[in-house]
């Protein structure tokens, strides 16, 4: 239920960087001093994502680190603050309806979207997407590298918590609302997008990655922190 991947940090270095490998795509930046190997995540996947790109296993022998956006792995005593405004006092009846209709068709509860914040409703949304069309978080790119780097006694750098994560969440405009409208006016081209991407990320396609980051807020929730 996180926020996505692609290292922020690794954007902000003002480094030369160049793609390393077209297929999935993996980017190496570097300076006269430090190499990243920066390979583009999904939350979210499939078994045929794996195995990575071999220059990436190659460079991971020689790692003194893995950077994620945030250790999943450790243990968090956080709970999601549940506070108002929830659902059905955030949105207008048009919105409602949708809502009421997707929940039908993902099979989750309408009653309890509800009584969620906006911003909490929205990620379940996305999390039963992503169930629905068979992408499962314990084939998540991030998942299985810091499972890796874990049995390998990798050290592993996060560029936040996952406290920070909900607070980020918590203190989202309007508790959220504004994100949900958008997940459910961009539905229907979500849906088709989020089929597709696997495909895309496993061919390297980064036009038609950039075309599908472009055009759904989920897939940039999925691959971006």
């Amino acid at each position: 239920m996180f926020k996505s991947i692609l290292s922020k940090a690794l954007l902000l270095l003002p480094f030369i960087s160049q793609p390393a490998l077209a297929t999935p795509i993996v980017w190496k930046i570097y300076d006269n001093q430090r190499e990243f190997y920066v390979l583009g995540s999904i939350h979210a996947g499939k078994e045929a994502m794996f195995p990575l790109p071999d220059v990436f296993l190659e460079q991971w022998q020689q790692a003194d680190a893995l950077i994620v956006e945030a250790n999943i792995l450790q243990q968090s005593s956080v709970t999601p603050k549940l506070a108002p405004p929830f659902t059905h006092q955030a949105l207008p009846e048009t919105a409602l309806n949708q809502l009421k209709h997707i929940s039908k068709k993902l099979n989750i509860s309408f009653e309890q979207l509800l009584q969620q914040p906006p911003w909490l409703t929205a990620v379940t949304l996305q999390l039963a997407l992503a169930d629905q069309l068979d992408l499962k978080s314990d084939y998540g790119i991030d998942y299985v590298l810091l499972q890796r780097a874990q049995q390998q006694q990798l050290p592993i750098l996060e560029l936040e918590s996952v406290s920070q994560q909900f607070n980020m969440l918590e203190n989202l405009p309007d508790n959220g609302a504004p994100m949900l409208i958008e997940t459910i006016n961009e539905w229907d081209k979500t849906q088709s997008s989020l089929r597709c991407l696997v495909k895309v990320w496993q061919h390297g396609d980064g036009d038609k990655l950039e075309q599908l980051f472009q055009e759904s807020n989920l897939i940039q929730q999925l691959m971006m922190p």
